[in-house]
């Protein structure tokens, strides 16, 4: 998104950039370069290599930050190079095509790290600082001043910036109102500005910082009182509110709604549920009693005050089971586990204490246990469940190890045979799982199982005892392995086999050697150009150019001294290629023209001599050959130039000669011209195009040309 809009404080053109206006993938390799992206809203990204500048991408590659408009931002990768650009590997520029007063953005990093923003103004010279240490929230940076350029850097492996805020210290009136931003407390609305009519709309319309009482919405209801809120204190209350039953005008008709009064005051309405509202004992809440009518206005009468079963006796009158004739005070106990007497308590014999369906009275032989019962099914548990008289042999554990048969013992002869029992080393089924453990049978005959300590029982050369071989393999089975037989780095050659270091996989008998300064194909020397020999952490073999000077290597920064300091073959802006003494880097903006340099002389040729970024008084904008400062007296008039062709009498200087007609001055051919100017003490004299008045005739010949020159050649 990008908006443009003007500061209430400072009145000025404001712009506003979160790059999310731009489609942007989520992945580096696919960023969009944000170099020029913006120049139309008057910003460009650059950096000190060709595809820096930044890359816009989106969040859902995963950046770890937070806080920024979504979805995406304006990301510096400083460890990779992708075809499209958009990374960064030293201090990037942000460069402002008007100039700005103030700027702002957010920064943050998901690793960390530290991060400084500078702003220069149009000379070089340094307007502000922020210096922030990155962390995975972004945060704000704020820069002011006379800014034209902003140079920000970190070493953070990767970055990003977003919402992106400068002004450019241009007076705006957004909102047409006729009054600018700085006096206007909304520039974006015309009906607010100094003096206007207050509305019912809760704003400050006349922009005197109140917002008049009525307007307000003391209760939060959506309604002020100049809207028709009736009780700007009570939310309940507003026009076309709900009625609720609580006594009030709720909806603002000015009206309370009869079914919200108590006529038997009782403290309930009728509204509140009062099912009798001309007696008084008949009330929400009230207590029951056993009469057969809703005393407490639930719309029931309770099931207590009836006699269900009719037996003679009501559930209010003591008949604890209104279903059942058999059961009332003082019924005869039955088998039924009922309480049939009504006295509290059921005999013992008639509970069933288990749940299994049966009490002590209908033959359960043990009540305390659910499965014991008559006609249960026989469990392995050395227990009559049946209650059939009998506990079945196969529940008997013979060998008392604590498994019968029908618990799976699969020898009730052996105690040391039982389900789970530990598995000794004797080629016996000891836990009764179907099966002999593989590690109970020696499977390449060297005498040994593995449960006897065989720790490869698929190598008849791997026993215990049995000799250590060069072979990676623990032959003796001791748990270790000879120091010299590992592969510690996985290049595929133990130490014995000829590995010079077993800590690095590059390192191996016949490796081919790399630009590491390490001994690559065990032959006991490092190259000679894999040596660092200036410290500058670069060797010859990776490109150092000259290995002497630590100053000099691939990445180094370029100075302005005329060395290949960062070892490429590219120029770098430090040749004079027109020999007039100044580079590129020294700020010569032509180096293929040995007159135009920092200080040369401004010659009248349309072009900037002396790099100060102005070619003022050279201009040729009417485009007739002739400049201002080669004569041309009127630039906005391509008839009017040096040896142009005069026309007489229409009051304009065709020719640049200071007249019109020969011996008519210029200032009585036409009176309807604003007048000459003849004050030149603001005027260049090298500039000055000659249209002086000639002395002649005077205000007698001009009033003779009046009539004619009504219509004139403009």
């Amino acid at each position: 998104m990008l908006l443009v809009l003007a500061t209430l404080d400072a009145a000025y053109a404001q712009t506003f950039i979160d790059f999310d206006d731009r489609t942007a993938d989520c992945c580096w390799s696919g960023s969009v370069p944000a170099s020029t992206e913006y120049v139309a809203e008057g910003v460009t990204f650059t950096g000190p290599a060709a595809l820096d500048g930044g890359g816009i991408l989106d969040e859902a590659g995963g950046f770890g930050v937070t806080g920024h408009s979504s979805p995406n931002f304006l990301a510096f990768n400083n460890s990779g190079v992708y075809p499209t650009g958009g990374v960064a590997r030293g201090p990037e520029t942000m460069t402002f095509a008007g100039g700005a007063s103030s700027v702002s953005f957010l920064v943050g990093a998901g690793p960390g790290g530290p991060f400084q923003a500078t702003a220069f103004d149009g000379n070089g010279n340094t307007v502000d600082t922020v210096a922030v240490t990155l962390t995975s929230t972004m945060q704000l940076v704020t820069l002011s001043g006379s800014i034209e350029s902003v140079v920000f850097d970190s070493s953070a492996s990767y970055w990003v910036l977003d919402d992106l805020s400068f002004t450019d210290g241009v007076p705006v009136d957004a909102d047409n109102d006729g009054s600018p931003a700085g006096e206007d407390c909304d520039d974006n609305d015309p009906s607010r500005y100094p003096g206007a009519t207050e509305l019912c709309n809760g704003v400050d319309d006349d922009c005197d910082t109140l917002v008049p009482a009525n307007e307000l919405d003391g209760d939060s209801d959506g309604v002020s009182t100049c809207a028709g809120d009736c009780d700007d204190d009570d939310a309940n209350r507003t026009p076309g509110a709900n009625e609720v039953c609580d006594g009030v005008d709720n909806d603002c008709d000015g009206i309370v709604p009869a079914n919200e009064t108590d006529a038997d005051a009782d403290g309930t309405a009728t509204c509140e549920g009062d099912c009798d509202d001309a007696d008084a004992t008949r009330v929400p809440g009230a207590n029951e009693v056993c009469d057969g009518v809703d005393n407490d206005c639930d719309g029931n009468v309770p099931a207590d005050e009836v006699d269900g079963d009719a037996d003679g006796v009501r559930v209010c009158g003591g008949d604890c089971n209104d279903a059942s004739a058999f059961t009332f005070p003082g019924a005869s106990e039955i088998c039924d586990g009922a309480d049939n007497d009504c006295d509290g308590t059921v005999p013992a014999t008639e509970t069933d204490d288990d749940s299994d369906g049966f009490a002590e009275c209908q033959g359960d032989c043990d009540d305390a246990a659910a499965t014991t019962f008559p006609g249960a099914a026989e469990l392995c548990n050395a227990v009559d469940d049946d209650c059939d008289g009998t506990v079945p042999a196969t529940e008997i554990d013979d060998d008392a190890d604590g498994f019968a048969e029908c618990a799976g013992d699969c020898d009730d002869a052996a105690s040391t045979t039982f389900p789970g029992a530990p598995e000794l080393c004797n080629a016996v089924d000891d836990d009764c799982d179907g099966t002999v453990p593989a590690t109970e049978t020696d499977d390449d005959s060297d005498g040994f199982a593995e449960c006897d300590g065989d720790c490869d029982d698929a190598m008849s050369a791997t026993f215990p005892g049995a000799t250590e071989a060069c072979d990676g393999f623990d032959n003796d089975c001791d748990g270790t392995l000879l120091a010299t037989e590992g592969d510690g780095d996985g290049d595929g050659e133990y130490a014995c086999d000829g590995d010079c270091d077993d800590t690095q996989p590059l390192v191996f008998t016949g490796a081919p050697e790399l630009c590491d300064g390490l001994d690559n194909d065990c032959d006991g020397a490092v190259p000679s150009d894999e040596v660092d020999d200036d410290g500058d952490g670069a060797r010859v073999c990776g490109g150092d150019c000259d290995d002497a000077d630590a100053t000099r290597f691939p990445g180094a920064t370029e100075l302005c001294d005329g060395i290949d300091s960062d070892c490429d073959p590219a120029n770098d802006g430090e040749v004079d290629a027109d020999g007039d003494g100044v580079r590129e880097c020294d700020g010569d903006c032509d180096d293929a023209d040995a007159d135009v340099h920092p200080g040369a002389t401004e010659l009248c040729d349309g072009v900037d001599n002396d790099c100060d970024g102005s070619t003022a008084g050279e201009e040729d904008a009417d485009a007739d050959g002739s400049r201002v400062c080669n004569g041309d007296c009127d630039d906005s008039d391509p008839d009017a130039l040096p040896g142009g062709t005069e026309i007489p009498g229409d009051g304009i200087d065709q020719d640049c000669d200071g007249v019109d007609t020969p011996g008519v001055p210029l200032d009585t051919a036409d009176t309807s011209e604003p007048p000459v100017d003849t004050d030149d003490t603001d005027v260049d004299e090298t500039k000055k195009c000659g249209c002086a008045a000639a002395p002649g005739p005077g205000l007698a010949f001009g009033a003779l040309l009046l009539p004619l020159l009504a219509v004139r050649r403009r």
